[in-house]
């Protein structure tokens, strides 16, 4: 991934009992600077994460990494 030239989102599931949130932080810790960004979601697990959120995360994320066609 740090050859991949556009912006990469992160998001986890704060108590994910399959992938443990340590590896998020991880991968994000790695990324290039400039390019990513990291969402958690609080309180959620690996299966019930959309109860967590709402329409405003998804607007942020896809925002995020919405390419500019200009």
């Amino acid at each position: 991934l740090k050859s991949y030239p556009r912006k990469i989102s992160v998001v986890a599931a704060e108590r994910d009992e399959i992938l443990p949130i340590k590896h998020a932080h991880n991968l994000y810790a790695n990324l290039p600077e400039g390019r990513k960004k990291m969402w958690v979601i609080k309180g959620a697990g690996h299966n019930d994460w959309p109860f967590y959120t709402d329409k405003f995360l998804f607007e942020e994320v896809t925002d995020f990494v919405r390419i500019d066609k200009k």
